[in-house]
């Protein structure tokens, strides 16, 4: 019965394994096609209206990992900052709402370029908590996704 018990555990040890990597394939797969993707805009506010409109785009231009940073306000004494890094394979996209959904939302989108050449763009609805920071940075040809602050509460 040992046994028994301890093969089934391994075969669905084995095939969550296999799961894992055949994301991992499929993901790798996807990414090399779409690398294919020209650069939408180098204006950033141009690229950015292209990336939030198609899932394809968010794919092809986001880094191998993002950071993902949240506020965790039951924290004590006060809320703080959580950052995770998600590789690109366990991201779900889409990562940023598409414009129709900002526009039903009511966001504002602001952008940024920092000092070391990163470009930010703050989407905030006017009189609310609600306010998503993604962080670009200018790649190779084209600029790419690499962090995502939700500073809601």
């Amino acid at each position: 019965m040992t046994f028994r018990k301890s093969h089934a555990r391994s075969g669905l040890f084995l095939a969550a394994v296999a799961g894992v990597f055949s994301t991992l394939a499929s993901t790798a797969e996807a990414r090399s096609q779409m690398q294919d993707l020209a650069c939408p805009s180098q204006d950033f506010a141009e690229f950015f209206q292209a990336f939030s409109d198609s899932v394809e785009v968010q794919r092809a231009f986001t880094g191998d990992s993002v950071d993902f940073t949240t506020v965790d306000a039951e924290a004590q004494p006060e809320p703080r900052e959580i950052t995770v890094n998600r590789p690109l394979a366990a991201i779900v996209f889409p990562i940023v709402p598409d414009t129709a959904e900002q526009r039903r939302e009511g966001l504002s989108a602001k952008f940024d370029k920092t000092e070391d050449g990163m470009a930010r763009v703050t989407l905030e609805k006017p009189d609310t908590d609600y306010r998503l920071v993604y962080v670009f940075g200018d790649g190779d040809d084209c600029w790419a996704l690499y962090a995502k602050v939700d500073t809601s509460l």
